[in-house]
């Protein structure tokens, strides 16, 4: 072979392969392209966990709590007739208040009661019972949520409604038999004047009424 036909067929190899070289990346070029722009598209879409986006099926936004759980009164409250039960260490006294016939925030009751109660040295605390959850709950459902949270005393504050009604108080041991829990139901007519309730004794319970009925007034 010689020189000159060498050199020309060395030339065109080089030119041959920068060709399929380019051809090679015009074919590859389009598909980085569309891997570029579905991670675009990717980032664009709403996260699974964002709640102000609207989905199929269902309106955007957060997720509307539950509604607070119904207070279901006693139709006749059956008070405790015999001998109340006596303790021989400060009380515990879980609180529970119902607004309109739903469970409400008890912080101002809280305060109030423990301000009444503070020079009791028959009591030890004064504090909110928790986990209210559910459609509805009577005195035996409270009763078994402050038995549980080590409460001796269970007070639920009812207040008056926009109709006028009385404010009430129940007063339940939540240790006691399911027919011996209610202490004393009482209906708040004055506070100076105190209460109408069951004959009243000198002992805790009494005075636990008592603080109760002289709370101010709730506001309507």
């Amino acid at each position: 072979m010689s020189r000159a036909r060498g050199q020309a067929w060395i030339a065109a190899a080089l030119l041959g392969g920068l060709s399929a070289c380019a051809s090679a990346s015009r074919e590859t070029a389009p598909s980085q392209d569309s891997a570029a722009a579905e991670v675009e598209s990717s980032s664009r879409e709403p996260l699974a966990s964002d709640p102000y986006v609207r989905r199929p099926g269902g309106l955007g936004g957060p997720v509307e709590p539950e509604p607070p759980a119904r207070f279901v009164r006693p139709s006749e409250p059956t008070v405790l007739s015999g001998p109340r039960p006596r303790f021989v260490r400060p009380l515990s006294v879980g609180v529970v208040l119902v607004h309109e016939g739903a469970f409400a925030d008890p912080a101002t009751l809280l305060l109030e009661l423990e301000a009444k109660l503070a020079r009791d040295e028959g009591v030890r605390r004064v504090v909110a019972v928790r986990g209210l959850v559910g459609e509805a709950l009577d005195l035996d459902d409270l009763a078994a949520l402050a038995a549980k949270q080590g409460h001796d005393a269970l007070l639920v504050d009812v207040l008056p409604g926009p109709e006028g009604a009385l404010r009430e108080g129940f007063w339940l041991h939540p240790g006691g038999e399911a027919d011996a829990r209610l202490i004393a139901h009482v209906v708040v007519r004055d506070a100076e004047a105190g209460y109408v309730g069951p004959p009243t004794f000198p002992d805790v319970w009494d005075r636990l009424a008592t603080a109760h009925c002289r709370l101010p007034a709730p506001r309507r």
